[in-house]
């Protein structure tokens, strides 16, 4: 039903999001579905996005392209925008809460409240529209351009590692939430991309070190330094990377498995194998895939 799908992450307990690739009008479709026994409850979230992956923090699913914007959608209401939920606050510590995360007077009855909360969203939402600026997306508010970003990672839902390819550079910013959209704010470069670094593919972060996959291979950034190292070469073999335990985890297209991958740079076959494709279904070593996401 879903023959293509591109990149899956947990935005909430015991459900998925996965993006499915249409190579035909080259989008993607966002979906989410109840993990059960089969999977049940598929259903659309967002279609036509140019997205190739996807990354869940704090019921906030992010989405980033080969070039563009991170764009953020809401898997549960009131996630990002407070405007729909402002009205159906109905305890006054619920809406006192609401009215100091904005800095808003929290003083006074529910009602007095509420309305100042809903003056705020309107006053937010016209200077939204007035600097024509999405609320989808994240939104350098104190950058003249905006910063293109090819690959990215989240620490929480207010702290992300991304590649930037606008200054080709790996960097770190705070997320804040104005009840509207969200700000990006005090990026801080990490390190600058190497030559050979042609584009970044994927990242992921254990510990202290950031981990990315580029044309040449993967390699081990220290977050607090910026030293770089190759763990692994592999030339022209997309990979995608992820957290597993304090070690990484990568997919291997052309070689249709999946890899363990320790700090050390010890290397060995998770699942699947390196040098035979297929779909079966079984354990780890048993198991065949073709282009493993």
């Amino acid at each position: 039903m879903y023959p293509s799908p591109i990149s899956i992450a947990i935005p909430s307990y015991g459900w998925i999001a996965f993006l499915s690739y249409d190579v035909k009008s080259s989008m993607s479709t966002l979906f989410k579905a109840r993990l059960h026994s089969p999977v049940d409850k598929i259903s659309p979230i967002a279609r036509n996005l140019k997205a190739k992956e996807i990354h869940c923090s704090d019921r906030i699913i992010f989405l980033v392209s080969h070039s563009g914007p991170i764009k953020a959608i809401e898997f549960i209401e009131g996630s990002i925008s407070i405007k729909t939920i402002t009205s159906k606050l109905r305890k006054k510590k619920d809406v006192i809460e609401q009215a100091e995360k904005l800095h808003v007077r929290s003083t006074g009855t529910v009602a007095e409240i509420r309305a100042r909360l809903l003056t705020y969203i309107r006053t937010l939402m016209g200077k939204y529209s007035e600097n024509h600026v999405t609320t989808g997306a994240i939104h350098f508010w104190d950058r003249d351009s905006q910063p293109s970003f090819e690959a990215m990672l989240c620490v929480t839902s207010e702290l992300l590692y991304a590649a930037d390819n606008t200054q080709k550079a790996i960097v770190s910013f705070q997320v804040k939430k104005d009840g509207v959209g969200l700000k990006g704010v005090n990026e801080q470069v990490i390190v600058q991309y190497k030559p050979d670094w042609l584009r970044i593919n994927s990242m992921c972060l254990c510990d202290r070190s950031i981990f990315i996959y580029h044309c040449q291979g993967i390699v081990q950034i220290n977050a607090d330094n910026g030293e770089c190292r190759l763990l692994v070469r592999l030339l022209n073999q997309p990979c995608v990377l992820t957290k597993f335990g304090s070690d990484v985890l990568f997919t291997n297209e052309k070689k249709s498995s999946v890899w363990h991958l320790k700090a050390s740079g010890e290397l060995d076959v998770f699942a699947g194998s390196d040098n035979e494709e297929g779909s079966i279904d079984g354990l780890v070593k048993n198991c065949r895939l073709k282009q493993p996401i």
